[in-house]
């Protein structure tokens, strides 16, 4: 048995540079020498806030007594190479997908997770693995084409036909454009109006709620609001690509309504029996995995 909490650690340095990750043996080497201090922050790469390590139980840990001492020396200390930098983090579980030490550990699979694995994109920080991160982008992409196929480009087909056949093309043009702004209007909508979750996102298990509480449907208010961004032309693909290089899978509508989309307990539930699945084949057993909630997830800044 493996506690992930033995590895994929951030360092929030005093120069407000964020080093890592490291292991939790690299931490206690750091405070040994004095490149730390105990009231350093920290935060293991499953949660979201930083916590100084004195109030961790850390210490406890150390066969010799951390030096006391303000600050640190880590943008003085921390290795230049690549190489250097990723022997501070490599821990003695291997990667629940490749046969590669693991660094970290994703909230949504809860596995643990090699640098192949890692998303880098600038100095954030994700919760998730490329995979988990791919998936749910995916998955959110094709929940809005199905959605546009089922409520707006589809009736509008369905009505063209017979509109202009039994009403000639003019006035036939005229129930076609109707059913068209219709169709938008529902879209526009379609989450609130469906409990939640449009038949898109229903069917790839995923729902919107609000990002006060984390359990509270999307209003129609807010639905429409999270849906402008949509309407803008250039802007809107924009918008739509930015859920993949968030770390909390937020695009600008999910910002201006206050929403996030989050998985249902069901699907999450798939996931990470697929990861168990995983991990028993190669032998892992891993402890303290995440009890970060889709909920807590969608509160989240």
């Amino acid at each position: 048995m493996t506690s992930l909490r033995d590895f994929g650690w951030w360092i929030q340095s005093t120069d407000d540079e964020l080093y890592g990750p490291v292991t939790k043996q690299t931490l206690l080497r750091f405070l040994t020498e004095g490149a730390i201090s105990p009231n350093t922050q920290v935060r293991h790469c499953s949660e979201t806030e930083f916590t100084p390590i004195a109030d961790l139980g850390m210490l406890t840990d150390l066969g010799t007594p951390a030096k006391l001492r303000s600050g640190d020396t880590l943008s003085t200390s921390w290795p230049k190479k690549t190489k250097d930098r990723l022997a501070l983090a490599v821990s003695d579980v291997e990667c629940t997908y490749h046969r590669k030490p693991a660094i970290l550990s994703c909230i949504r699979c809860q596995g643990a997770y090699c640098n192949k694995c890692q998303l880098k994109k600038g100095k954030k920080t994700y919760l998730m693995c490329k995979k988990c991160q791919a998936s749910l982008y995916n998955r959110r992409s094709l929940a809005y084409f199905l959605d546009g196929f089922a409520l707006n480009l589809l009736p509008v087909i369905g009505a063209a036909f017979p509109a202009i056949i039994l009403l000639g093309p003019e006035q036939g043009s005229a129930v076609v454009n109707l059913v068209s702004f219709l169709g938008l209007g529902l879209f526009l909508v379609r989450d609130p109006l469906f409990g939640g979750a449009g038949p898109g996102k229903r069917l790839f298990g995923l729902k919107v709620v609000s990002h006060q509480d984390g359990t509270t449907p999307v209003t129609y208010a807010q639905g429409f609001v999270r849906c402008l961004a949509h309407l803008i032309p250039i802007f809107n693909l924009v918008d739509a690509s930015s859920p993949y290089s968030d770390p909390l899978q937020r695009r600008y509508g999910d910002h201006w309504a206050k929403t996030r989309v989050i998985e249902t307990d069901g699907q999450l539930a798939k996931v990470q029996w697929k990861t168990e699945q995983r991990l028993e084949k190669k032998g892992i057993e891993l402890t303290d995995v995440s009890s970060m909630t889709p909920a807590e997830f969608a509160r989240t800044d």
